[in-house]
């Protein structure tokens, strides 16, 4: 699991989930909205048998409560049949709102493992940075270029045309092959942590002669 924002001066925030089988979570997005509704105006464009999650925060960050509410209507249903009778593993970056006593405890009763990754290591170890975030970017980012070559530059960028772009930005960035390659890259699965290892061990030094 991990987090982005979209990189505009307001930030949209969002929650993705993949798994090692290259299988995704539906999205979660989470706007900028001072009254922390969501305006029904932002997701107009949102179609019968798209799969998403939206939520509305001061800042468009991510919190707590909305860390919990994500694990029990999201990340919980949508792997429990996967699991079966098995416990599921939960690999998150150090942010707070899945690094808190309720979000651990909820796990906890629901056979869920949380393992948090170190600071600083998500670029080596975070799958969906290593593999997914930076093309989701990239993909979304000639989407505002398109809309702004097609209209002449003469409209402007909100939120009502955010979903549109992200939803195909999404579709191509965070396909079954790309989810399973960010899983290889990191050594996750399959499993070969020699492939992280090599990269951040440091080299011997040569050892001074003897004087």
């Amino acid at each position: 699991m991990g987090a982005a924002q979209d990189g505009c001066r307001e930030f949209i925030s969002l929650l993705a989930c993949i798994c090692a089988d290259g299988t995704k979570l539906p999205s979660t997005l989470i706007y900028k909205g001072e009254s922390h509704d969501l305006l029904s105006s932002w997701v107009e464009d949102f179609n019968e048998g798209d799969q998403a999650y939206f939520a509305s925060t001061k800042n468009g960050w991510s919190c707590d409560q909305l860390g919990l509410q994500w694990l029990q209507k999201v990340f919980e249903p949508y792997t429990r049949e996967k699991a079966g009778n098995r416990r599921r593993l939960l690999i998150v970056d150090g942010h707070s709102s899945h690094v808190n006593l309720k979000f651990i405890e909820w796990a906890d009763r629901h056979r869920i493992i949380i393992m948090i990754l170190p600071s600083y290591s998500t670029h080596r170890l975070q799958p969906l940075d290593v593999s997914l975030f930076s093309l989701l970017a990239t993909v979304y980012s000639n989407q505002i270029t398109q809309l702004m070559t097609d209209s002449f530059g003469l409209v402007s960028m909100g939120k009502r045309e955010f979903w549109p772009m992200f939803k195909v930005a999404f579709e191509t960035a965070f396909t079954d092959r790309n989810i399973k390659s960010g899983f290889a890259k990191t050594g996750i699965w399959p499993y070969d942590p020699d492939i992280v290892w090599d990269k951040i061990s440091c080299p011997e030094l040569p050892q001074k002669p003897p004087l």
